[in-house]
This record gives structure tokens, C-alpha cells and sequence, in this order.
């Protein structure tokens, strides 16, 4: 589910925002935000939303063992433990791939099985923040959480879910905390503003630079683009658009007749477009 999406602007956005209006408890509304979190990516990917469940409760239990263990070895251990769920999840899902490709290149036969997994969306952001938190515990810079909702909310929390940016717990502490009972107009607003302004953005100028200027063969090869969708011409001073042009000696005369077979093109192109 993208931000930009009918499903998020008229139905999950509207009925989320009115579930978490209507109550009035701090605990409540990050259960509403937390189980609307697990939707949210869920509407992506059932089996991926697991993922990140089940990373996340290793995470908090480990957290909180780490906070009770009486010797620094057991500390470590479990710290140990959970940056192996973690980085382990991230390699499987993000690197083996090139690694297994660039591997099995080098290599007279393959060596390394190739597994064609489906990289979780926002699989970084929520991993390296789950991380920095049992770090922060384990470095004694922040408690750890006793219940699971409040870690919950401040790693899955959907606004920044799959775009981060990536934050630690201590920075974010303080805000999750002071939740305010009644949302006023004033602040309502204030997010309507900034939230039709990233919106405007990404649709208008963001989407459409990254289609036509960053990555073109998104829609194939440069060639199949559009002339008029290819930002004025710019498109057209890449490899491939040069590589297609005839190279001429520098100082070297045109072929006899080029000159006449240049001039006829030419009136006939004319007239095609009279």
C-alpha cells in the first residue's frame, strides 16, 4: 500500500485517523496505531508482515533480558542474539542475491544456490532501528520497555514504515510519550498542510523525475520513451542515443552525394508535415 494509493487516501487513512480520534487514552490510541501499522504492510505482504513480528519480538524480549542479566557475558549474549536475528534477516533478504550472483560469475560452476526472494519493503529502516534500540539498552543509554505496545509503536509506527527516516528510541521518546488527549483543529490542519505538500510532491515532480530523467529503462529501453517525455531532449545525450548516431573522422569529407541525400530527406520530411 503506497501513500499515494486510492486504498490509503479513501479507505485506510479515513478510517484509521477516525478510530484514532475517538479515543481519548495514550495506551489506546498506540494500540490503534500499532495494529494499524501491522495492516498497513500486511496489505503488501501477509508473510513479510510476520517477518517483521517476529523480528521486533526478538528484539523486545532481548532488550529486556539484557536489562535483567547480572553478568556483562550474559548481556552479550543476548545482544549477540539479536543482532544475528537482525543482520541475518537483512542478508538473507537484501545481499545473498548479489552475493550468491557475483560468487557463482567468478566461480567454474555455481557455488552459492541463488534463493529469488522478494526484498521486504522497508526492511533497513525497521531493522537497523530495532538494533540501535537493544544497542541503546545494552549501552545503558535508555530502559527497556516493558510493554510490548510501546516498543511496537515506535518501530512499526505505518507514516514512516517503508520511507523512514531511520531514528533511534531516545530521540523519540519524549514525543511518543506526550501524546495529546484531543487532536485540535489547528494541529489537524497543520498535518492536512504538510501531508498534501509531500503528497503534491511526490506525484507531480518526484514520480515523474525519477521515470523520465533518473531511470528511463523503468519503462524499457530508451528508445521505447516517448520523445515528448524525455525532459526537452535531455534524454537524448545518454550512451545508448549516441552509440545510435553514425561517428564521422574529424576532417574527413562526406561520402559523394551525401549532401543530395541529406537535402531530399530533408524536402520530403518538409512535406510530409505541411
Amino acid at each position: 500500500m503506497l501513500f499515494n494509493s486510492l486504498g490509503f487516501l479513501f479507505v485506510f487513512a479515513p478510517i484509521v485517523f477516525l478510530i484514532y480520534g475517538s479515543t481519548s487514552s495514550q495506551a489506546a490510541r498506540q494500540r490503534v496505531s500499532l495494529l494499524a501499522s501491522y495492516v498497513f504492510y500486511g496489505a503488501w505482504s501477509v508473510e513479510f508482515a510476520e517477518l517483521m513480528l517476529l523480528t521486533t519480538s526478538v528484539d523486545y524480549f532481548t532488550a529486556r533480558w539484557i536489562e535483567d542479566a547480572e553478568t556483562p557475558r550474559g548481556r552479550k549474549i543476548w545482544l549477540s542474539i539479536s543482532l544475528t536475528m537482525n543482520l541475518g534477516a537483512l542478508a538473507i533478504f537484501k545481499y545473498w542475491s548479489f552475493f550468491a550472483e557475483s560468487v557463482n560469475a567468478i566461480a567454474p560452476r555455481p557455488l552459492a544456490p541463488a534463493l529469488h526472494v522478494v526484498l521486504p519493503i522497508g526492511i533497513s529502516f525497521y531493522t537497523f532501528e530495532s538494533m540501535s534500540y537493544t544497542i541503546d539498552v545494552y549501552r545503558g543509554a535508555t530502559r527497556a520497555l516493558r510493554r510490548f505496545v510501546d516498543y511496537g509503536h515506535f518501530v512499526t509506527m505505518f507514516p514512516r514504515l517503508v520511507a523512514g527516516p531511520i531514528v533511534r528510541y531516545a530521540d523519540m521518546a519524549e514525543q511518543l510519550c506526550a501524546i495529546p488527549r484531543r487532536l485540535s483543529p489547528e494541529r489537524a490542519m497543520e498535518a492536512a498542510h504538510f501531508f498534501t505538500l509531500g503528497l503534491v510532491k511526490k506525484v507531480w515532480i518526484a514520480d515523474p523525475l525519477a521515470s523520465y530523467l533518473v531511470d528511463p529503462r523503468r519503462h524499457g529501453r530508451l528508445g521505447d520513451v516517448p520523445r515528448e517525455q524525455r525532459a526537452g531532449g535531455l534524454l537524448d545525450l545518454s550512451r545508448d542515443a549516441r552509440r545510435e548516431r553514425p561517428r564521422r573522422r574529424l576532417g574527413a569529407r562526406p561520402p559523394p552525394g551525401a549532401r543530395a541525400a541529406r537535402g531530399r530527406a530533408r524536402a520530403q520530411h518538409d512535406h510530409r508535415h505541411l
